[in-house]
């Protein structure tokens, strides 16, 4: 079966290690970026691809050309050029290691503000 290799640095779970995702080739010329990244995190997980490195997750980072996407806890986003592989989390204001903490606030009752 024909495929198209990806690259996605984890972040998440091994520093950065690089993971090639095979994603086969279906024939289509033309497609949208949010489904070739949806189909980079679908096979970049071991039960598709069994490789002896983490599954693609949360906080990693797949290359689609010369651009760079960051998995997110729902959907991807683009970095900007240059911007640090290792800044990461749910609310996209954690720095691994908590160098820089979480900047969100929880009021009395449980709610972010």
């Amino acid at each position: 079966m024909a495929c198209i290799i990806y690259v996605v640095e984890l972040w998440a779970w091994a520093n950065g290690k690089k993971r090639e995702v095979k994603v086969p080739y279906t024939g289509q010329k033309l497609r949208d970026v949010k489904e070739v990244l949806e189909d980079i995190f679908k096979w970049g997980q071991n039960d598709f691809q069994p490789l002896p490195l983490p599954s693609v997750s949360v906080g990693d980072v797949a290359i689609v050309g010369s651009k760079r996407y960051r998995c997110c806890g729902c959907g991807w986003r683009e970095l900007e050029p240059g911007e640090d592989g290792t800044d990461f989390g749910l609310m996209g204001e954690y720095k691994r290691g908590g160098k820089s903490g979480v900047k969100c606030v929880v009021d009395k009752d449980g709610y972010f503000t």
